[in-house]
């Protein structure tokens, strides 16, 4: 019964992560979305052939945002970038699904639920209440190889 749930999250996964699309608002920016409680939004392309992958080192400037603006986290006034792999585990779902895809000098905004944030107890520091939506503004510098 385990391995059928398990095998039946990962189908549902797969597909999902597939079924992202491009979607142009006529005015530069594109959104990717079609996962439920996901929103991507494109601020900037990039460029260059590297893509974000799952298990990337990635090298990137982001700010966490609640709903009502108030910033929870920001690395933009840190002097070095803040690197992490795109991979379950490393770092909140919303992010790893989010910047799938990306390329360097991109920008993304990401809209989560918080189903794909901090779920039902908010961040360990108590800076993320319980079930916010978060928005998180990524910056990648450098997919690492």
């Amino acid at each position: 019964m385990l391995i059928a749930s398990v095998a039946v999250i990962a189908i549902i996964t797969i597909f999902a992560a597939g079924n992202l699309k491009k979607a142009g608002t006529g005015n530069g920016d594109a959104s990717l979305e079609n996962i439920a409680g996901l929103k991507v939004d494109i601020m900037q392309y990039g460029g260059g052939d590297k893509k974000v992958q799952d298990g990337s080192y990635v090298l990137i400037r982001y700010t966490g945002k609640l709903q009502n603006g108030e910033i929870f986290v920001s690395n933009l006034e840190e002097a070095e970038p803040f690197g992490t792999f795109i991979k379950q585990g490393a770092i909140i779902e919303a992010l790893r699904k989010g910047m799938l895809g990306m390329r360097v000098n991109e920008k993304r905004r990401i809209i989560a639920a918080p189903e794909w944030a901090y779920g039902d107890t908010g961040s360990g520091d108590g800076k993320v209440p319980a079930h916010a939506t978060v928005i998180y503004e990524v910056h990648l510098l450098d997919i690492v190889e």
